[in-house]
């Protein structure tokens, strides 16, 4: 094994990679260190730019062809074309952080999810209704006898409490899951948008269909190239 250093913002790590490696084969196992690759690391776009800081190696002759003399003056570098060396000292080139959009743009649009939630009041029992409880549960929600599913029929307490209601989370009508209270206001659901370069996820209420909150990243599928193709053929 090898070990090098990598400098990215100002912050040092410490690769290791076997022997007969390049930078960007050992840089992959780091995804948020690893520069843009599209043509999968084949030596053909000239994107994935590092910096050597340490004693020079040899050109490749692809870094010859898609490098400018400017380039190979000042230490850069293609990390598909450079082996990595015991020692090496490399710099990341710094053009920013992605700036993801994850605000969402359009029109008006009708809110119909497959979810929904119920609440459900039972009042205490009494000697002319000694029903269990589930078969009560799902009078009060229109369901014909037994279709509880026996997980939740068998969770249900067999005295509920009047001051305190079920929420029933339905799917498609049928019930999936439940809360003892009204929890009502709020039923989760996360969307997730997955793209060839970004990944994002948003954490929606059903209920009135506001996104709470988001969160975005580089897919950190693209050091191994830039379409599903690429990225197949590595995995295989």
């Amino acid at each position: 094994m090898i070990n090098f250093e990598v400098i990215s913002r100002g912050t040092s790590h410490r690769i290791s990679a076997e022997e007969g490696k390049t930078v960007l084969e050992a840089l992959r196992q780091k995804p948020e260190l690893s520069p843009p690759a599209p043509c999968a690391g084949r030596g053909r776009c000239g994107r994935c730019r590092v910096i050597l800081e340490s004693a020079a190696a040899p050109l490749h002759e692809d870094e010859k062809d898609l490098l400018s003399s400017a380039d190979i003056e000042s230490g850069v570098r293609l990390a598909c074309r450079l082996p990595a060396a015991d020692g090496m000292v490399i710099r990341l080139e710094e053009n920013g952080a992605a700036k993801i959009e994850t605000r969402a743009a359009g029109g008006e649009f009708e809110l119909d999810p497959i979810l929904e939630k119920k609440v459900v009041h039972l009042p205490a029992g009494t000697l002319d209704d000694q029903r269990s409880t589930a078969a009560r549960v799902e009078d009060r929600l229109g369901l014909s006898p037994g279709s509880l599913s026996q997980t939740i029929a068998r969770s249900l307490p067999s005295l509920p409490n009047p001051e305190k209601p079920f929420t029933f989370v339905l799917e498609s009508g049928v019930p999936t899951a439940f809360d003892i209270g009204d929890t009502s206001e709020a039923l989760w659901a996360a969307a997730v948008d997955i793209g060839t370069t970004t990944v994002a996820l948003y954490m929606v209420n059903l209920v009135d269909g506001k996104v709470t909150s988001s969160r975005a990243e580089l897919n950190r599928q693209s050091p191994v190239g830039a379409d599903f193709s690429s990225r197949l053929e590595h995995a295989r």
